[in-house]
């Protein structure tokens, strides 16, 4: 990390511990993770392109405070993942994923608590995600070929070196929780991570067959979707 990264971590970590300290509240810690796919959006004037399913994994701990009542909730979480890119021409029956960008992210979120008996409850929450780059793969390449005796494809690819190495996501999600004892909760989510402003972009060069080599662009804003499990333990309560 450098001092930039180090300050922003800082700053957030205050931030919620002085919101912990000024109220009453029920402090739990948790663990989670989960599936991730990554979202590009293709710029293909030939329309030969498509998007494919960039599937990788997040993990991470959580913090969680509730308010008095125990309906509305903050959080932070300390998650690492790293994101995947693919394509695919439309022709073409298989395709390949790569590892790209290795990142840290912290998660700040609200969230409310809709009881529906004692030990159930649905839980809808939004929040905001810096995230750090921890590995750039800035200039990295891909390249996928496939063909027959009547068809033959191929595509390349090479990803512009930008050197934005943190940006900010949405957060909104959905999920439920489970007391399943005294302390403990299970937990299961979706959630849509929505990027603002491109990170990652990738120039592209298929052709087919023996017809003239098109060009393309790929645009990835860091935005993902992921389904994710988890479980909570109630860590202190204040008197």
């Amino acid at each position: 990390m450098n001092i930039k990264q180090i300050a922003l971590l800082y700053l957030l970590c205050s931030a919620f511990i002085t919101t912990a300290t000024a109220q009453k509240y029920k402090f739990e810690i948790g663990t989670e993770g989960g599936l991730v796919y990554t979202k590009y959006k293709i710029k293909d004037p030939q329309k030969n392109l498509q998007n494919v399913p960039c599937q990788s994994g997040i993990g991470g701990i959580n913090f969680r405070i509730n308010t008095q009542k125990q309906k509305w909730f903050y959080e932070i979480a300390f998650l690492a993942m790293e994101y995947t890119d693919g394509l695919k021409l439309k022709q073409q029956n298989s395709w390949f994923t790569s590892n790209s960008d290795a990142v840290i992210m912290f998660s700040l979120r609200a969230g409310y608590n809709f009881k529906l008996d004692k030990n159930f409850s649905i839980i809808p929450l939004i929040g905001l995600a810096p995230v750090i780059k921890t590995l750039n793969q800035d200039g990295g390449e891909g390249y996928y070929e496939e063909g027959n005796s009547s068809f033959n494809s191929l595509y390349h690819y090479t990803r512009i070196e930008i050197d934005k190495n943190i940006f900010m996501l949405l957060q909104g999600g959905i999920g439920i929780e489970y007391r399943f004892a005294k302390k403990l909760k299970f937990s299961a989510a979706f959630n849509y991570y929505q990027g603002f402003t491109n990170n990652a972009i990738y120039d592209i060069n298929y052709q087919i067959n023996t017809d003239p080599v098109q060009t393309a662009n790929m645009y990835g804003k860091g935005t993902f979707v992921n389904y994710q499990a988890g479980l909570k333990f109630l860590f202190c309560r204040q008197k």
